[in-house]
């Protein structure tokens, strides 16, 4: 191994690799060419079991490449596959800065290493060649062959080919790899992930005719016209086949051809038509999906096909929590599929090319796609010159060919709208030749870069390389601002926005209306789409996700991978729910609510609404009364205005919803699939419970007020302030008294990591209000009286924390009645001077664990927020504790539900209350500051009893985590805010 050092010098990348081509697989038949690569007679998959051994260090490895080598000692891996999921090597997480010291181009003397083996028999043909693909290899590698050295290669995100003709054997041949964990390439590869290594995408032979067609390049117009650049050492035939495989168009060339389609239908993420192109020389056949689209900016706006085109797009990292970077068809296909159903039409590939599967997918499902090279030097950021690697000349040329890697392999790709030149990595001279070089190979796309400082965007050396304008997490306000520089005169796109950290996404519709104002803003993508962690097992045996810091990685950004729309596993978390109600292709407004009438908007830019069914009904409580199912053909980016036969109902809770549904199955949905959904309310009020005409019996001693009727008795405890206890049919409901709170356990945009902005420690550290996890109250000037046959009891309140200022101050009323009826009511403000919002404020109740039991009518079925609720309609629910589908790895607020009119606490039998008002509400058996201290979910241990939180108000999530937005002002309790807070408190009783 002493005379391979090749990993440590940043100006070798690749050593006896093939030139960079598209991305194809020939066929022997022009029948068999658009089927599965597996099918081809000429591919030659390596995937499966692979001998394999484990070096901490490459000072330790062996001449394992040899011929007549020792394996005997060598365990087996699989391939694909990341080493660490067979306990291979360290986990880390870490997004920046460089896990290893900062001293460019050098790595860890330390280098762990993998030693692979594969052993394969093939029947080699004279009149062939013979190429060996490396799909995916972190970080680097060198190759074998029996016995005889290949070649070494980097950039793990792209393929390496190696022309192994003159070394292939007949029959048996053996097969090494060395994959290095680290190399000179990794100070351009410091992207936001779980670190891994291991060969992670395929290995093949591809066998060639020696004389064939090397490379092509195709290109469209919208007028039909076909032509491509063509690398061959002989001549060929093209022919073009529409969707029903009828041939429309055949010509034959050598370096290049033309054809034409009439009248072509054309490709957009809304209708993703493809034509099937077949190159034929020699014995090859080679298929390639087409599409007609143009993408440009005219007037300072983005367009594709001449329509101007939003982007509700999200960012995608390739990751499971077992697999890692490893990831098939099936995974990916399950990816695009949520995120077609989910109204996403755009993806950015973060931060680096993805498997070819994806790009054919995103083709046929119709996706806009952001491909971004497999470059990043975000640890730059941490020493005195962010632009250390992109401005140093030996790494010019490696940068430079992660470039060309992307544009060469991907070009063909009609999904492929913007090429990214890589990400967060500053700008420098390296950059700017990426971008020249793009500009000059593909003038069909569009070229991006986010890293540049704001006051740089327009100098004349950046200007005229980049088409648009790009930024992350940039605040609403600062946007709204952003052209009013006359300087700025291109499309602005977010690549990162509303970052899904835990419970957040609480500002998706302000940004839609935002991006909805001007033409000039493109959207943008969520960051991110999924979760990406890491399974392990606690010390129970118990899987869980891992994160930062659960790997023995001293040197990590904690949980900051916990972003995504959805878990590790797919399943959604309730941000993809606000992010489809918001990208839905469907607006609809109700503009006077005591007329049956709908406003309907397209917001497609290509396609009709005929392809949608409209459901709309009346709702009394959350029954349906009347139903009306219609269509309509709404031309794209127009309104229309429907009459409904329906009569609308002045009845209490009463709603008008409205379903849009796909009329027909697709690829990516069945039919009645659910496209949209909107709500309007007619009447929100809800029906007053009759007044009791028995009077309560009173008893009181020093420090409680005892409240009895038939069934129930309550007390009051003056010392408490509360009521300390409620027994219906006999059955103590509470464990202890009643208490006023304004803590919850804080999401991830109130406590990020990044310490961007920490709502945590503010509520935790103010001289002047203490720390507000741990308030009080108390209740003075207590009064009781007899009002209307009523029992009066009331106060007036301080809620603080000991010593300190007061949080908030109000009148307290608690009224009863003779049936066991109970209103509370608050009125007063909150502290002027706070110098915060407020996560919360209301009643937590702790209650028997065997009222176990709740219905409830308002905003779900999913969880709610004031700012993330374009998804809920009020109906009538039932509430699942501590749902697991609805937690957090990171255990914070969950599973509160805005907008509540009613709900229902019982046991089994039916004893229980009714609370009814306008509120927010949640419920769960673990205790808030457990979940405010926990790291991880199993970590959490259940309590005998349940906690019950009836809010009059519940602060919005905003999406603050590593930028963005707080919420909303009116979507948080500010500082002088009024309390005017009312709720019903009824027995229910067992019906047995």
């Amino acid at each position: 191994m002493e005379k391979h050092f090749e990993w440590k010098n940043p100006k070798i990348f690749r050593v006896n690799e093939m030139p960079d081509r598209a991305y194809f697989i020939p066929f022997s038949s022009e029948t068999s060419a658009a089927e599965k690569r597996e099918n081809s007679p000429y591919f030659h998959l390596l995937d499966g079991d692979w001998k394999f051994l484990y070096k901490e260090s490459i000072s330790k490895a062996d001449n394992f490449f040899e011929n007549g080598f020792d394996f005997s000692n060598f365990g087996t891996i699989k391939v694909p596959s990341c080493q660490q999921s067979f306990g291979f090597g360290n986990v880390q997480y870490q997004s920046s800065p460089y896990p290893f010291i900062f001293d460019p181009p050098n790595v860890p003397a330390k280098n762990p290493v993998g030693e692979y083996v594969r052993e394969f028999e093939i029947e080699k043909s004279d009149n062939k060649n013979y190429e060996l693909h490396f799909e995916g290899v972190d970080s680097s590698f060198y190759v074998w062959l029996n016995g005889e050295f290949i070649g070494y290669g980097e950039c793990p995100h792209c393929d390496s080919s190696f022309d192994i003709t003159p070394h292939l054997k007949n029959g048996k041949n053996t097969l090494c790899a060395m994959v290095l964990k680290w190399c000179s390439g990794s100070y351009i590869e410091d992207q936001d992930k779980i670190r891994l290594s291991g060969i992670f995408r395929s290995v093949f032979i591809l066998e060639r005719d020696k004389k064939c067609i090397r490379d092509f390049f195709v290109k469209t117009t919208l007028d039909g016209k076909i032509f491509a650049d063509v690398k061959s050492d002989t001549d060929f035939c093209a022919r073009i086949y529409d969707e029903n495989n009828r041939l429309i168009g055949e010509t034959s060339g050598k370096n290049s051809f033309e054809l034409t389609v009439d009248n072509p239908k054309l490709w957009s993420a809304e209708q993703p038509y493809l034509y099937t192109l077949i190159l034929h020389s020699g014995s090859e056949f080679i298929c390639q999906k087409v599409g007609f689209r143009k993408v440009e900016v005219k007037n300072n706006v983005f367009y594709v096909n001449n329509e101007p085109i939003k982007l509700y797009g999200a960012n995608r990292h390739d990751t499971d929590p077992r697999s890692g970077y490893t990831v098939d068809y099936e995974h990916i296909k399950r990816d695009l599929v949520m995120m077609k159903r989910n109204n996403i039409n755009a993806i950015r590939c973060s931060h680096y090319p993805n498997s070819h599967e994806f790009y054919e997918l995103c083709d046929e499902l119709g996706f806009y796609v952001l491909a971004e090279a497999d470059m990043e030097c975000h640890g730059g950021y941490y020493v005195d010159n962010y632009a250390a690697i992109v401005d140093n000349p030996d790494y010019a040329d490696a940068i430079l060919d992660r470039a060309h890697r992307m544009v060469y392999a991907l070009k063909n790709y009609t999904s492929i709208i913007i090429w990214s030149l890589g990400n967060e990595s500053n700008w420098g001279e390296n950059i700017a030749n990426e971008a020249k070089f793009i500009r000059s190979y593909d003038d069909t796309r569009l070229v991006h870069y986010e890293s540049i400082p704001q006051e740089n965007i327009n100098l004349p050396e950046v200007k005229p390389l980049l088409d648009v304008y790009s930024s992350m997490y940039m605040p609403i306000e600062k946007l709204k601002s952003f052209y009013e520089n006359p300087l700025n005169t291109k499309p602005f796109v977010l690549c990162e926005y509303s970052h899904a950290m835990g419970n957040s996404c609480g500002d998706l519709k302000d940004y839609d209306a935002l991006f909805e104002s001007d033409a000039r803003f493109m959207g943008g993508f969520i960051w991110e789409w999924c979760d990406h962690a890491f399974c392990i097992k606690n010390e129970n045996g118990e899987e869980y996700y891992g994160y930062g810091g659960d790997f023995g990685d001293k040197h990590n950004l904690y949980n900051v991978c916990m972003d995504g729309l959805i878990n590790p596993d797919r399943v959604p978390h309730s941000s993809l729910y606000e992010a489809k109600a918001i990208f839905a292709p469907v607006k609809i407004s109700m503009p006077d609510k005591k007329i049956p009438e709908l406003k309907i908007l397209n917001r497609n830019r290509f396609t009709d609404l005929s392809y949608l069914e409209f459901t709309a009904q009346t709702e009394v409580e959350g029954k349906v009364i009347q139903r009306e199912i219609f269509s309509v053909s709404t031309k794209p980016m127009q309104s229309e205005t429907v009459q409904l036969n329906l009569e609308l109902t002045e009845k209490c809770l009463s709603y008008l919803t409205v379903f849009v549904k796909m009329k027909s199955e697709t690829e990516w949905c069945e039919k009645g699939h659910e496209i949209a959904r909107y709500q309007f309310e007619l009447n929100g009020n809800i029906n007053e419970s009759k007044n009791s005409f028995t009077k309560p019996t009173v008893k009181q001693n020093l420090s409680d007020i005892t409240i009895c009727g038939k069934d129930f008795e309550y007390i009051f405890s003056t010392d408490e302030g509360a009521i300390s206890s409620m027994k219906i049919n006999g059955k103590e409901l509470l464990t202890s008294p009643q208490k006023i709170n304004c803590w919850r356990a804080p999401t991830d945009n109130d406590n990020t990591p990044a310490k961007v902005y920490n709502m945590k420690e503010k509520w935790n550290m103010t001289k002047e209000f203490g720390n507000i996890e741990y308030p009080e109250h108390s209740l003075k000037n207590i009064t009781v009286t007899e009002e209307n046959g009523k029992i009066k009891i009331c106060g007036d309140l301080i809620f603080a924390v000991q010593g300190r200022k007061h949080i908030a101050e109000a009148k307290c009323e608690y009224i009863f009645d003779g049936e066991g009826k109970i209103e509370i009511i608050q009125n007063g403000r909150f502290n002027e001077t706070l110098p915060y919002w407020l996560p919360r404020y209301g009643y937590v109740w702790n209650v028997d664990k065997e009222f176990d039991k709740i219905k409830y009518f308002g905003k779900g079925p999913q969880e709610c927020y004031a700012d993330k609720c374009s998804y809920a309609i009020c109906g009538a629910y039932d509430y699942v504790i501590d749902n697991p589908l609805e937690q957090y790895e990171k255990p914070q607020e969950c599973q509160s539900h805005c907008g509540t009119k009613y709900l229902t606490l019982s046991d089994a039998a039916g004893t229980g209350i009714k609370i009814s008002g306008d509120f927010s509400f949640c419920a769960s058996n673990y205790d808030i500051h457990e979940q405010t201290a926990a790291k991880h979910r199993y970590q959490l241990k259940k309590c005998d009893n349940l906690f019950l939180y009836i809010d009059f108000f519940m602060s919005g999530v905003g999406s603050k985590s590593v930028g963005g937005q707080v919420p909303s002002e009116d979507c948080r309790i500010n500082p002088n805010d009024e309390i005017n807070f009312k709720i019903t408190v009824e027995p229910l009783y067992s019906q047995s």
